[in-house]
């Protein structure tokens, strides 16, 4: 079952802004960009292509995070990365809100931590059906705390 990332209005700024602007500046030469990549900003097709591919990196975070769960795992998916748990490996969840960089779109995540000492944050749109559907799935009794 694939479960969307909540997002919230901030971070939609954030990351369409920057992707926007990117854009924007590859088309019209507008100088925005000229950090990005500084040795090209004489050659208008290569500055674009390299603007362009920041630009759907950007935007690739916004359109394609999410969290595909089956019975055996959990697979993450933040722009072009993805990340497989197995959910078998799952021990512990914890509702959080952290600002700080993670798979997550929005500050309310959800803290899991798996193997013996890793952890991840995800933000789904509806946490509380996401955790039922992954306690269900790991077939295990873990422990679940309550949001901070």
């Amino acid at each position: 079952m694939y479960f969307p990332s909540k997002k919230d209005w901030w971070m939609s700024c954030l990351i369409l802004g920057v992707g926007i602007a990117v854009l924007i500046d590859g088309i019209f030469v507008m100088g925005w960009g000229v950090f990005v990549v500084p040795f090209i900003q004489d050659h208008y097709f290569i500055r674009l292509a390299a603007l362009a591919f920041f630009a759907a990196f950007i935007l690739s975070i916004w359109f394609r995070t999410g969290y595909y769960l089956t019975d055996q795992t959990l697979t993450i998916y933040y722009g072009p990365f993805k990340k497989k748990i197995n959910v078998k490996e799952i021990h512990s969840i914890r509702f959080v809100k952290m600002p700080f960089i993670a798979p997550a779109l929005s500050i309310q995540q959800v803290q899991i931590k798996y193997s013996k000492r890793k952890t991840i944050r995800i933000s789904p749109r509806d946490p509380e059906v996401f955790v039922q559907f992954l306690k269900v799935r790991s077939g295990l009794t873990m422990k679940i705390s309550q949001k901070a």
